[in-house]
């Protein structure tokens, strides 16, 4: 996740086709050419790679792959390097993009409710701790 945020941010990679497939769904090898980075080349994939580490090959004419389980699903190339394609999700499709999001998709249209009732301090206070622990560091015990 830190090395797909790295290339995000730093838009290295701008070619990439960060998408996801619904679970049931079956794929041609023409759909899976669309999840390759462009870098890698689209026309390299040799097998898919499902989360159990099961092959699929797509080199015969006519191959499918099943997106039947959740996990993430890696293309192995022709050089023999596996690179991930896609990730799929039972929960939400929104889950199975393994992309960073801009901004974080809210399901409630409503205003949050405020937290009225319980024990509310209006600031952090870590740094009171710090300051009492501090003192009680510094200050010698009685028996000393």
């Amino acid at each position: 996740m830190l090395a797909n945020a790295i290339r995000y941010l730093s838009e290295a990679q701008t070619g990439e086709r960060w998408q996801s497939p619904a679970i049931g769904s079956i794929l041609t090898p023409a759909d899976l050419a669309k999840y390759v980075s462009a870098g890698d080349g689209t026309n390299s994939l040799r097998a898919v790679v499902d989360p159990d580490g099961g092959k699929i090959s797509i080199e015969a004419e006519g191959a499918l792959v099943p997106v039947a389980k959740a996990g993430f699903y890696r293309g192995e190339l022709k050089s023999g390097e596996t690179v991930p394609l896609f990730a799929a999700s039972l929960a939400s499709p929104v889950e199975s993009q393994i992309k960073p999001s801009r901004t974080l998709p809210l399901r409630s249209k409503e205003q949050l409710a405020e937290i009225k009732g319980g024990l509310r301090l209006g600031f952090e206070p870590w740094f009171l701790l710090a300051l009492v622990g501090l003192i009680l560091g510094v200050v010698p015990s009685p028996g000393d």
